[in-house]
């Protein structure tokens, strides 16, 4: 659920970037055929390079294991329980607009399929199948498909105009600008991108004609049409952006390949930023077996020597006494104690593969005199280990 909303949110910054890019520097380029792949690219890219991570470095992480992880390992939670409720809520709102917007569109493609399958004039030419109806604006193309209305003859240079959406499947553009923005509509300029392609189609079936009929013909033609009625979002209308089609055909045609190249470099610097990562690998947890011993309190009184030492200072006349305690040796201690004891070892042990925990009791036997000289070097500031480790193994009794 949470890479579903970072995925949107980093296609949401990736299209906010390529979208300014193409709205100021790439939209008025005379370069049709180009804008029209660069709007592709733009589509594309915003929504795949947030899937793609290129790891550039990792670094392991050592993760101990506490009572928390042990915790955890005994009881484990379901994943979707520890997800925020605010990330459930905008998932939630998320998916409301999704499915209102494909809704939207399936209602348009049923309406031009009930346009279609309702029209009882029907011809064919060239490939294209003429529907003559007055529920839609005339001439207007989608896919193979040219409507006209009834008893309105077509001029040939609009003809050849709708003739190069159809061969050039400028339909395919606006289906996939309209799931496009429904992916992303909470982004303010996510409709944009189809208003883009329907500018850059006009403009490249203009000049298409231009080239068989010549500017004055067609501009005479251009003057006829005022803009019409509103189209569906997935028909082309011979009568849209009369007037900007008028300004870019009399514009001054430019063949600069840098805004190109800055795209390019735009589009290098948005996969760098957000796809290469640094990777922070956690190791996975080795078993951890800890031993807490219990073993009898010793009597460490009765392995003391007392002493008693008295001193008189000659210079006072003062008398002083002093009790001084000292440990036995060893072979004293061996003398003094020399029974076996019973000790219990309580061995907790983790299984990190399967994240539980099991406790094994096991008892054994030991000469008293060691358990005395362990007991009393743990008591000491900065005991010796291997002084423990050896006497651990002199009093174990099979």
């Amino acid at each position: 659920m949470n890479d579903l909303l970072v995925w949107l949110f980093k296609s949401a910054c990736i299209f906010s970037v390529v979208g300014l890019y193409y709205h100021f520097i790439l939209r008025n380029n005379k370069r049709h055929q180009a804008n029209r792949v660069s709007l592709w690219t733009m589509m594309i890219i915003s929504l795949t390079i947030p899937l793609i991570e290129v790891t550039v470095k990792t670094v392991l992480v050592d993760v101990a294991i506490d009572s928390q992880n042990l915790n955890e390992g005994l009881n484990p939670v379901d994943e979707a329980a520890s997800v925020a409720y605010w990330q459930i809520a905008l998932v939630v709102i998320y998916l409301i607009g999704l499915l209102w917007h494909i809704t939207g569109l399936t209602r348009q493609l049923a309406h031009l399929y009930r346009v279609i399958s309702s029209s009882k004039d029907k011809s064919h030419k060239l490939g294209v199948i003429y529907i003559v109806t007055d529920k839609l604006p005339s001439p207007s193309t989608f896919f193979h498909y040219l409507f006209v209305r009834e008893g309105e003859p077509l001029m040939p240079e609009v003809e050849a105009h709708e003739y190069v959406h159809i061969r050039q499947f400028h339909s395919v553009d606006l289906l996939a600008a309209s799931i496009f923005k429904s992916v992303l509509w909470f982004h303010p300029w996510a409709g944009r991108v189809h208003q883009y392609f329907r500018e850059i189609h006009e403009y490249i079936s203009d000049e298409e004609v231009i080239r068989q009929y010549g500017v004055d013909a067609y501009l005479q033609v251009l003057n006829i049409y005022t803009e019409n009625r509103p189209e569906p979002v997935l028909v082309h209308s011979f009568a849209s952006f009369i007037q900007k089609r008028i300004q870019m055909i009399s514009k001054n045609s430019s063949y600069r390949i840098f805004p190109f190249l800055g795209a390019a470099l735009v589009g290098m610097a948005l996969f760098a930023g957000m796809s290469f990562k640094t990777s922070y690998k956690a190791r996975s947890p080795r078993r951890v077996t800890e031993s807490r011993d219990t073993l009898p309190a010793p009597a460490l009184s009765k392995a003391m020597v007392v002493d008693t030492i008295i001193t008189f200072d000659p210079t006072t006349g003062k008398e002083s006494m002093q009790v001084v305690r000292s440990p036995l040796s060893e072979s004293e201690l061996l003398k003094k104690f020399p029974n076996t004891i019973e000790i219990i070892d309580t061995i907790t042990t983790y299984d990190s593969d399967t994240r539980k925990e099991s406790v094994m009791i096991v008892k054994s036997k030991m000469i008293e005199a060691y358990n005395i000289l362990i007991s009393m070097e743990l008591a000491k500031d900065k005991p010796d280990l291997e002084k423990i480790n050896i006497w651990s193994r002199k009093g174990k009794v099979k």
